[in-house]
């Protein structure tokens, strides 16, 4: 769409007042959750939170399942010192993300997630956890919190070419080498 381009161009060159309108246009021409989430989320660079929320919450009524608009929703929230709208916005990115990547049950379509949203579960978690943090709820928020574990790290290169060399040099047992890995 071309008024979406436009108001890119505009909030890339720090336009948000203008990047602003240009959203506006494009939502008059196609009233949808992604263009009240791109209007929202000019407003919250201009830092209307109230007006953003509005936004937002009207996007959330036409696209429930957009976790992007979703995650906004709980941060805009945030801002406006509304923690249990946070927190509900925040489970419910959650719960969209959850829905999009696992099997759907039988009978259901199954949710999709845009490429850009594929990989921001570590995001949308964070943000519940500081959601559940700032209402209170410190025993969720550390559960929430401690599942963001990171996934081990691939093995070290060098340590399995030393080993490896180490194998072969005799050093595994029954070869020639005496048992000591190079140095690399």
């Amino acid at each position: 769409d071309a008024w979406q381009d436009f108001a890119f161009a505009l909030s890339d060159g720090q336009w948000h007042k203008w990047a602003e309108w240009a959203s506006r246009q494009a939502l008059a021409l196609r009233l949808n959750g992604d263009n009240y989430f791109t209007v929202g989320n000019h407003l919250l660079s201009q830092k209307r939170y109230a007006d953003a929320r509005q936004l937002y919450l009207q996007g959330a009524a036409l696209s429930p399942n957009n976790p992007g608009l979703m995650h906004n929703l709980g941060f805009v929230c945030h801002l406006s010192h509304d923690d249990v709208g946070a927190v509900d916005a925040s489970l419910r990115t959650c719960q969209i993300y959850l829905a999009a990547t696992t099997p759907p049950i039988a009978g259901q379509a199954p949710l999709e997630l845009t490429p850009e949203e594929e990989g921001r579960s570590p995001m949308y978690i964070a943000g519940l956890g500081h959601a559940l943090r700032r209402a209170g709820q410190l025993d969720l928020c550390v559960a929430v919190m401690a599942s963001l574990r990171q996934p081990p790290q691939p093995p070290d290169l060098r340590s399995n070419l030393a080993a490896s060399s180490w194998w072969v040099a005799g050093g595994g047992g029954g070869g020639k080498g005496n048992g000591n890995a190079p140095v690399l």
